[in-house]
């Protein structure tokens, strides 16, 4: 009896550390206001809006989520041009965002966000300031593939000067929410590394200064948005890291966003965003998910991960594999996929001496490729189901690349 309790013992133990070596998804909440916005312009509006980004810092305390406040000039404008004497009777003498970043401080960050028009991130930076806010190291929001109004992220490798404020600089070292114009094609990425320049912007150049923070699958609540819906995005990474579809090796995070525009709109605070967090807060109490800043995340990264590179995609596919002490890119062709009795994968590297298995969508192997030619690989479909699986090549017991088959009937 005491040696099948021994055994029990043993193995729930070693459950539990098994479970605790596999990575967590860290995750937070990023709002933005715009440029055409209507506060300057229009002063009721802009008073409408102020109780409202405090109710929701409020609720990201009560919570314990983590609200990253995206904030253009526009706001900042309205801020120092209304945001004065009685208006500021139930915020202790304080602007709204100087107030929500001191009162909420361990929930609340203001970052700068520019379209780089008029005032550019520097120069949005310097309003922050100007409030009284720490504006922080993230740029949050930038054009990753071309320029902006005529600027670059790539300017801000360095300490960079305002346009309006030439005399002030500011030195970002964290890159959040890469897009492209119209939001048409952006990057959806988990991971982190620092980008060589616009035209290489998935290669990882270590001596760069900016890092760049992988959104994920562009996780964003609208206001007519189903929770549900957001939720099954954040399961989707949870259960891929949970069964091994995801490599257990990799580093994963993400955020939620919402157009501060919504936060007017009737039960989008206290509905909508009390479930969302609520629904969260289920896997954080799973320790499968944690609250995080953005900065936060940067330093687990630099100092669990050693600033290793990693990048992938919502296909579950690696864009850059991590090898020891080195990067490696390899990158696999597939075709056809999906396929019925066999489809062909070549990668840019040669293959010989990796492992290859196939997963299926639980993380069971199901089918382990022994012999491989050159750097060419053939898979028949032999009794497999109709569905998902993932080709996973390893060697030295470290992931090299994955990539997601579909097999049809």
């Amino acid at each position: 009896m005491k040696k099948k309790l021994l055994l029990a013992l043993q193995f729930t133990f070693t459950f539990f550390i098994a479970q605790a070596q596999l990575p967590k998804l860290y995750i937070n909440i990023v709002s933005h206001n715009e440029e055409n916005y209507t506060y300057l312009t229009n002063p009721p509006s802009f008073y409408s809006v102020r109780p409202r980004i405090i109710q929701m810092a409020q609720l990201a305390t009560a919570k314990g989520a983590k609200w990253h406040l995206g904030s253009d000039h526009i706001l900042l404008r309205a801020v120092i041009k209304y945001d004065t004497g009685t208006v500021q009777m139930n915020t202790g003498g304080q602007n709204v965002l100087k107030y929500i970043s001191s009162a909420y401080i361990n929930n609340v960050e203001c970052d700068p966000h520019a379209h780089e028009s008029t005032y550019n991130n520097a120069d949005v930076a310097k309003l922050h300031d100007s409030l009284g806010v720490n504006p922080g190291t993230v740029m949050s929001g930038f054009l990753y593939s071309q320029l902006q109004s005529g600027h670059d992220w790539q300017d801000y490798q360095n300490p960079t000067a305002g346009v309006v404020f030439p005399n002030y600089t500011w030195a970002p070292e964290i890159l959040w929410g890469a897009a492209t114009p119209g939001h048409t094609n952006d990057p959806v990425d988990y991971g982190m590394w620092k980008p060589q320049s616009m035209t290489s912007f998935f290669t990882h150049q270590p001596s760069n200064h900016l890092i760049n923070y992988g959104q994920g699958c562009k996780i964003e609540v609208h206001d007519t948005t189903n929770i549900t819906t957001v939720m099954n995005e954040i399961r989707y990474i949870v259960n891929a890291i949970q069964s091994g579809a995801a490599p257990a090796n990799g580093f994963y995070c993400t955020s939620v966003f919402f157009r501060e525009s919504y936060l007017g709109v009737p039960g989008f605070i206290n509905v909508k965003m009390d479930d969302l967090m609520d629904s969260i807060n289920v896997l954080v109490s799973q320790n499968k998910v944690e609250w995080k800043f953005i900065p936060e995340v940067v330093t687990i990264w630099k100092n669990n991960y050693n600033s290793q590179p990693f990048i992938l995609d919502c296909d579950l596919t690696l864009v850059t594999a991590v090898l020891e002490n080195q990067t490696d890119v390899n990158q696999l062709s597939i075709s056809p996929n999906p396929f019925n009795d066999f489809t062909t994968i070549q990668s840019n590297s040669m293959l010989h001496e990796a492992e290859v298995n196939l997963y299926n969508v639980f993380g069971q192997k199901v089918k382990t490729i022994n012999r491989i030619s050159g750097n060419e690989i053939k898979i028949d479909r032999d009794n497999l189901a109709s569905g998902i699986y993932f080709i996973r090549l390893t060697k030295d017991n470290k992931i090299i690349t994955q990539s997601k088959l579909v097999i049809t009937d």
